[in-house]
């Protein structure tokens, strides 16, 4: 699949070289509706893909692809040399991963203190409100900051701009394992 995307000049900052990613000069952004909160890791929240988000799925393995290929494209520039593309695909890390146990497949995405966050009846959340346990089923829409390259990886920056809680779900785990029930 081939995107209109543009990729900026390589730029640092923070200690880090990173490119930006527009399209049509701005920042691509993201709807994917279905997730479960799976993770939450100090600014970092693991989502799983649940039935109904096989498109965005599709999209953001497509959108990694087309970075990996733009990344061997213009390696030169980057790297100073020419790389070939098993080394890209060794240097790359997906923002997509498929557990080992069965399950959906997850992305991990930062999450801001601009993040919003609210329930399906408009009430607002903050971040330290988000408990794991809590199992929500939720949309959210993404931004793709960036493409941050490290010495031995490089990787695609998704952050959480908007996060809509639908449902909380119970995690089952809890109660079946739980004493106070005995």
């Amino acid at each position: 699949m081939d995107f209109d995307f543009t990729i900026s000049e390589l730029l640092f900052k923070d200690e880090l070289y990173y490119l930006n990613v527009y399209i049509d000069n701005n920042p691509i952004e993201i709807n994917i509706p279905d997730l479960k909160i799976v993770n939450i890791d100090k600014e970092i929240i693991s989502f799983e893909f649940l039935e109904n988000s096989n498109y965005e799925y599709e999209l953001l393995y497509n959108i990694d692809t087309w970075i990996k290929n733009k990344i061997y494209e213009i390696s030169e520039n980057i790297f100073g040399f020419t790389s070939n593309k098993e080394t890209i695909n060794e240097l790359f890390r997906s923002s997509l991963t498929i557990p080992k146990r069965l399950s959906y497949p997850l992305i991990e995405c930062r999450i801001t203190k601009d993040t919003i966050i609210e329930d399906k009846n408009s009430k607002k959340y903050s971040y330290d409100e988000l408990e794991l346990n809590n199992y929500y089923n939720v949309n959210i829409k993404i931004k793709l900051n960036s493409i941050v390259l490290k010495e031995n990886i490089f990787y695609v920056d998704y952050e959480i701009t908007y996060i809509k809680i639908l449902e909380y779900l119970c995690n089952l785990d809890e109660y079946l394992f739980d004493n106070k029930f005995y």
